[in-house]
């Protein structure tokens, strides 16, 4: 299983037990398309994609539940909805 850990602005998955990173926030967002649907706190609708920086501001430790999530599928498309915020964050694998 690997987990994304971030330090310094600057994101690695790495496995389990190992140090060596699998993935920087560079090759993450050359290889997923994040993308986010709903309505932000002032009532304006957001359409847009995001990358990997933009997608922790915005949902914190979420996102690393949905990377992990996304990841384990092993589908291309995996999509997540949060109620509270009314938020849907589509994950796509290029």
């Amino acid at each position: 299983m690997k987990t994304l850990v971030c330090s310094n602005n600057v994101c690695n998955f790495v496995a389990k037990n190992q140090t060596k990173p699998i993935m920087t926030t560079k090759e993450f967002n050359r290889n997923i398309k994040a993308k986010v649907y709903g309505t932000d706190a002032e009532g304006k609708r957001i359409n847009t994609l995001v990358g990997l920086g933009t997608l922790v501001n915005m949902f914190g430790d979420f996102a690393y539940k949905f990377i992990d999530n996304f990841y384990e599928s092993g589908l291309d498309k995996k999509q997540f909805k949060l109620r509270s915020k009314t938020y849907k964050v589509t994950l796509y694998a290029c």
